[in-house]
């Protein structure tokens, strides 16, 4: 994996733009996993505005191509998020960068989220001292309507350190809601 980060500020004005490159061949045998190579590069770019230097809005876009996809159009995810600091405490609030935000261990998550889910899609607060950090973060992958079914990950993570003594806990559930028009048959 290969990943490049640019930013810089001038008068409040603010731009990042990134690259990340990914090769993994899962041609292996295992029936609980498709055998297939996933190959592919995700641009992306944001521009926003620094209300100061704890607030700020930013917009853009993440682009995937699959190598080998020619003709199978993958519309972009829209990056739309404010961020905003306060002593200890960090929100995100919108469609964010999951990566240097969430942190959790790849069993927990899976390890394709950066592939195909690169942003979070809801909040995030983070809470931080030089010895303790903890964060509670929600994740909205679908919204329910007639056919769809509501998801939705909510995670907490934990970490405490104190000379060579250290705790860290993390804890995912995932949220799977009926259809608004639902069959008997359908489970939850």
């Amino acid at each position: 994996n290969l990943m490049l980060f640019t930013g810089v500020h001038a008068q409040h004005f603010v731009y990042k733009a990134a690259y990340f490159g990914f090769f993994d061949n899962r041609e292996y045998f295992n029936r609980y996993v498709n055998d297939q190579t996933i190959f592919g590069s995700r641009l992306s770019g944001e521009l926003g505005y620094s209300f100061d230097e704890n607030n700020r809005i930013m917009a853009g876009a993440d682009y995937l191509y699959e190598f080998g996809s020619k003709g199978e159009w993958i519309a972009p995810d829209v990056i739309a998020y404010y961020h905003g600091m306060r002593k200890n405490f960090g929100l995100y609030l919108g469609a964010f960068p999951r990566q240097g935000n969430i942190s959790m261990p790849m069993a927990l998550m899976t390890d394709t989220f950066q592939y195909y889910r690169p942003l979070v899609e809801g909040m995030l607060i983070d809470f931080k001292t030089a010895r303790f950090r903890h964060n509670i973060w929600i994740d909205w992958s679908s919204r329910q309507s007639a056919t769809k079914r509501e998801t939705f990950l909510l995670g907490f993570s934990g970490h405490y350190q104190h000379g060579i003594f250290m705790y860290q806990h993390h804890i995912v559930m995932t949220h799977l809601a009926h259809a608004l028009e639902h069959t008997p048959d359908e489970r939850i």
